[in-house]
């Protein structure tokens, strides 16, 4: 797979990939694979390059699937692609599908990406990049090469990211005028049940500060309960489970934090990713709502 990027600003190859947040090793891999070339010609660290330059970076020479699936694949029905482009896919995931693959199944959303790619000569090597949980519904990201992977992870670990969420918690939840709300909580894991994470107080030694902010979309209609926005601010473990049971207010259909009934659905939508990748921003939103018309 080749992809093509724009040079903005004239510098050299090493700082240019160097602003993409690759990592040494990664770039001696570029450079000793002879992957990135300009006009035919294949670049070294130190050439220059010019404001409005193309430069190319053949993947397959540094990470391919190596996937042998040349035979017609029939994509499911069930993993809906809602953005397609030579450096990342997202899905708009449904209920109980696992991102990638957890040891026990080859049934995952990235396999049937990988297999879907192979079939049309696409040997991208994927990577995880917005992970949501099995009951979680809505975007899911993959980056298609190690440049974006890198440059999107590299914003993701620093909170630059726009992650938005719609929940429907128990309870009616009323701001004036439905504004939004900050909650700051101190999270750690459970240490009797280490799927858990759990809420604990503000000067602890343990744990990590979440910062999540709601804001009430609607409650008239929805049976006691309350559909929520909500955006994450930092990327906790079960971070917007935790804090809204912290607060009386649990996701309906929340096995662990919540009610729970085994017919029950988790009523929590990944909405919303916003990043910027090569200079550009990206949203991509999720068409999944639980809002009443």
């Amino acid at each position: 797979m080749i992809s093509s990027y724009y040079i903005n600003t004239s510098t050299t190859l090493n700082n240019y990939l160097k602003t993409r947040h690759l990592s040494s090793t990664q770039i001696y891999k570029f450079v000793s694979q002879k992957a990135i070339t300009s006009e035919n010609k294949v670049l070294n660290l130190e050439d220059n390059l010019k404001k409005g330059d193309m430069i190319y970076v053949n993947y397959s020479l540094i990470e391919h699937s190596d996937i042998d699936y040349s035979q017609y694949y029939n994509f499911p029905e069930s993993i809906n692609i809602i953005y397609e482009d030579s450096e990342i896919i997202a899905v708009d995931k449904k209920k109980n599908m696992l991102t990638h693959s957890d040891g026990n199944t080859n049934e995952t959303i990235m396999d049937h990406l990988v297999k879907y790619l192979t079939n049309k000569g696409d040997d991208s090597f994927l990577r995880p990049l917005h992970r949501i949980d099995f009951k979680t519904k809505g975007v899911c990201i993959f980056a298609k090469n190690i440049l974006a992977y890198s440059e999107i992870s590299f914003q993701i670990e620093n909170n630059t990211v726009v992650r938005k969420y719609e929940a429907l918690v128990e309870g009616i939840i009323k701001l004036n005028n439905y504004q939004k709300e900050e909650l700051k909580v101190n999270i750690g894991r459970d240490r009797h049940n280490s799927k858990k994470s759990i809420v604990l107080p503000q000067n602890s030694k343990f744990g990590k500060e979440a910062i999540t902010i709601i804001k009430p979309l609607q409650s008239k209609g929805l049976s006691n309960n309350t559909l929520l926005d909500v955006e994450i601010k930092t990327g906790r473990t079960h971070q917007i489970r935790v804090t809204l049971a912290s607060i009386n207010h649990p996701i309906v259909g929340d096995d662990l934090y919540g009610k729970y009934k085994p017919s029950d659905e988790l009523m929590l939508i990944s909405k919303e990713f916003r990043f910027v990748l090569d200079h550009k921003e990206i949203i991509i939103k999720s068409k999944q709502t639980y809002i009443k018309k």
